[in-house]
């Protein structure tokens, strides 16, 4: 044996249907080791934890957080975070996000992110971030696929490390293949990408045209009746 260490832990958890608390701290010896680490990792010295968050359907929902840990050669690092996430109206909803970091390195970041669901499907996102004194922002709208077979598209432009971007593209799925276009534009670079996905069987005898082929597959033939249906898991195929 190379030697013998200690590591402890207490915890404590409180949770009601609105509100949950927990606290947590853990410590080692400078001996202690895990069974897979290298012999000259050093555990952490402490590690203190502890959060709560509340949940209102009137009022939204808040949560704040704390961690601090200190190591035995390598100073301490301590992590505060506080998030707050409300609906806006019937199809809308806002949440702002804060986190600061103090220790061996430090830094900040505060996020407010708006998401709006339209009709038909489409959905409306903007989100601004503040890290150190630079801010990025973006809007995207998007629609996904609705149907088995059908045309999905995006959208988005905005502001990253004080760079104005943008892009988006279109998708359409059929029953004997995908197709997909795609640009993205900054003063620096723009980009263009196509692509196509599909699939051929060679089944009793005859090829046939389908999508990409990820999983299983089956031919049927129910002589003298056409036209029927072939369902899998309540999905038609």
């Amino acid at each position: 044996a190379i030697g013998q260490g200690e590591r402890w832990a207490i915890g404590l958890e409180e949770a009601t249907p609105t509100q949950r608390l927990t606290w947590r701290i853990e410590g080692a010896g400078r001996s202690y080791r895990e069974i897979d680490w290298e012999s000259n990792t050093l555990p952490n010295r402490l590690q203190i934890s502890s959060s709560y968050s509340y949940t209102s359907t009137r009022f939204g929902a808040m949560s704040v957080a704390y961690a601090r840990t200190t190591a035995f050669d390598q100073g301490y690092l301590s992590t505060m975070s506080a998030s707050y996430a409300i609906r806006l109206g019937p199809r809308g909803s806002a949440s702002l996000t804060a986190n600061r970091v103090v220790g061996k390195t430090s830094g900040y970041t505060i996020g407010l992110s708006l998401l709006f669901a339209l009709e038909k499907g489409i959905t409306l996102t903007s989100n601004t971030t503040q890290t150190a004194g630079q801010t990025d922002t973006y809007v995207s709208a998007s629609r996904p696929l609705m149907t088995d077979v059908g045309t999905s598209w995006r959208a988005l432009s905005g502001t990253k490390s004080g760079v104005v971007y943008g892009e988006g593209g279109i998708y359409y799925q059929g029953n004997k293949g995908q197709l997909s276009a795609d640009v993205s534009a900054s003063a620096a670079q723009k980009t263009w990408r196509l692509g196509a996905q599909g699939g051929a069987v060679l089944m009793d005898k005859r090829f046939f045209a389908t999508r990409r082929i990820e999983n299983s597959f089956a031919l049927v033939d129910v002589p003298h009746y056409p036209g029927i249906q072939v369902s899998f898991q309540g999905n038609n195929a």
